[in-house]
């Protein structure tokens, strides 16, 4: 499900936790980079032959199906006509391939130090009245669509 509207144009679009949920990442991701937003930043652990017992696999839980590695990542940038770039263990897709300058700056951007701040700077008032949001969005659609 998307927040937002893909009608729309988008500097950022972000996917975290998101690509591993979906069975068709062709389709659906085509989707996101069909708009053509300048960046999209998104987290998932990366395949690189690790066996049945890694953890992200989580067989039980049945919500991982898809998995990529690095080359995948390359891949699937080159095929929508983007850059990538691996970053801190998230994956940035770039529109314009960045300068070795432009990167350094994003990588500094995203530091653990750099988050700290970003977060540090969220009033916990207005953190929890965004999880409650999300929560009860969550219930809707739960409802709306199992009852």
């Amino acid at each position: 499900m998307y927040k937002g509207d893909l009608a729309r144009r988008y500097d950022l679009i972000t996917a975290f936790e998101v690509f591993e949920h979906l069975p068709q990442p062709a389709t659906t991701l085509g989707h996101l980079f069909r708009v053509r937003p300048k960046f999209i930043i998104a987290s998932t652990e990366v395949y690189s032959g690790q066996d049945s017992e890694w953890w992200y696999l989580a067989p039980l839980e049945g919500q991982h199906v898809f998995f990529y590695s690095r080359n995948d990542l390359q891949l699937l940038a080159s095929r929508n006509g983007y850059a990538y770039y691996p970053l801190r263990g998230w994956h940035m897709f770039a529109k314009e391939p960045l300068t070795q300058t432009q990167f350094w700056k994003v990588w500094g951007l995203t530091s653990d130090k750099a988050l700290r701040l970003f977060r540090a700077t969220l009033p916990f008032s207005e953190t929890w009245n965004w999880v409650q949001r999300d929560l009860n969005k969550a219930v809707e659609h739960i409802r709306s669509n199992f009852s």
